[in-house]
């Protein structure tokens, strides 16, 4: 009888604190929920815009779960960058430099693409407007994302992956080329040539100006593809923008 009873208050232990634990587990979940929730106290639109601020409370084994919108979900993962990646993972020695039409990088080895996109067209050192500079660039139009239907370039100091070809399509994170020394990466004309969309004001102002295209290009990858942006302060005139283009994006 003795041993009967031991075994029962040994196995009623092993029962408490298997409930203590699972009351902890739920606790803590309910906790990180809550932040989450209190992250956004206004209604936040989800990616078809239709408001979210009609879903309710949960609740599930006697403990509340704490609605949050689907919207505050969609928006963290815009925001981590979830179909977007760093295109300067392999880039050793990297450093951001100025901004201007783009946003300037120094360093070297292998680019990849910041997102899923379509190759629009590319010349290795044979770009009559990059000529100064390297004469490669790259433009590919982004299919996914924040910034779908927008073209970019990358240019200057680099090389086109081997095999490239205008009309491929491309994951986020493939390589795409090769720089040997800096580059600039910036929003692009739509046609395939590389150009930068500020060009035609930037031409009109003194080199490094940074333009409002530069800007956006830096929110970008800071935002969205987790790295760094441009060194505004290194630009010329750094506290003066250009507004080179209408219509440009806030991302």
């Amino acid at each position: 009888m003795s041993e009967q009873r031991n075994g029962q208050t040994l196995g009623k232990e092993r029962y408490r604190k298997r409930g203590n634990l699972a009351t902890i587990r739920r606790n803590v979940a309910v906790l990180c929920m809550t932040a989450i929730a209190a992250a956004s106290s206004a209604p936040i639109a989800s990616a078809d815009g239709i408001g979210k601020d009609s879903c309710r409370e949960k609740v599930r084994h006697g403990v509340v779960i704490p609605c949050v919108p689907e919207g505050l979900h969609i928006r963290a993962a815009q925001q981590s960058g979830t179909s977007y990646s760093n295109p300067f993972v392999a880039i050793q020695g990297y450093k951001p430099n100025r901004i201007d039409m783009g946003v300037d990088e120094d360093g070297t080895g292998e680019l990849k693409t910041f997102a899923p996109c379509d190759v629009t067209g590319f010349e290795d050192k044979t770009s009559k407007f990059w000529g100064n500079d390297g004469g490669s660039y790259i433009a590919v139009k982004v299919d996914q994302g924040v910034a779908k239907n927008w073209t970019f370039y990358y240019a200057e100091y680099l090389h086109p992956d081997r095999g490239l070809y205008v009309g491929e399509h491309l994951r986020a994170g493939q390589n795409i080329g090769y720089m040997y020394a800096p580059i600039e990466m910036g929003i692009a004309r739509g046609d395939g040539s590389g150009v930068p969309l500020a060009w035609n004001a930037y031409s009109q102002v003194h080199d490094g100006t940074v333009t409002n295209t530069g800007l956006a290009m830096s929110r970008l990858l800071m935002d969205y593809a987790h790295a760094q942006g441009g060194n505004q302060s290194l630009s010329y005139n750094p506290g003066y923008v250009l507004d080179a283009a209408d219509g440009i994006p806030q991302w």
